[in-house]
């Protein structure tokens, strides 16, 4: 069994180890990839570039080209965490897994935001390269522009409790 790498993404080439080229096909400490295997596309979370980068293809993404739809920055060649900025919809703050679903939809666990977002089909026909925005959010109430652990309380985001309901615990002091 050959247990040798026969090509390297996110640097130039095996020796370099460095912080990357920040464009199209550079990375810094990826951590998440998810692959629609439906869609045959293929998304890393490059997380220190505070982006996901996106491939139409398992064979471009396997043959080094460039990403074609880059997701939390305004373009290929920008890194800033929230763009530089505030949280929103469209910004990304140290990414890091991945998934997607049968709809094609992209799920990311924004960790440095506290949150997972989710963005509609990235290969859909009209999206656009960059600059896409998330049509839902999760662990921030609702709102995208929030990004304090447990949206202020415990737990993750929850239906609030129905009139008839009871919290019932293991601990014999609080019931």
């Amino acid at each position: 069994m050959n247990t040798v790498a026969d090509q390297v993404l996110g640097q130039i080439d095996f020796v370099k180890t460095a912080a990357n080229f920040v464009d199209a096909t550079g990375m810094d400490a990826p951590h998440g990839i998810a692959v629609d295997s439906s869609a045959r596309c293929v998304y890393v979370a490059d997380t220190l570039n505070s982006r996901v980068l996106g491939w139409s293809t398992v064979a471009s993404f396997a043959g080094g080209e460039p990403a074609a739809v880059v997701i939390g920055q305004a373009d290929f060649n920008s890194s800033c965490a929230n763009q530089g900025g505030a949280a929103g919809a469209s910004t990304l703050n140290d990414p890091f897994a991945l998934a997607v679903d049968s709809l094609h939809n992209l799920y990311v666990s924004d960790t440095g935001n506290n949150r997972v977002l989710v963005f509609n089909n990235p290969f859909a026909a009209n999206t656009p390269v960059s600059g896409i925005a998330a049509i839902a959010v999760f662990g921030q109430g609702g709102g995208f522009f929030a990004t304090s652990a447990n949206d202020g309380s415990v737990s993750a985001d929850r239906p609030p409790p129905r009139a008839d309901s009871r919290l019932i615990s293991g601990d014999p002091v609080r019931g």
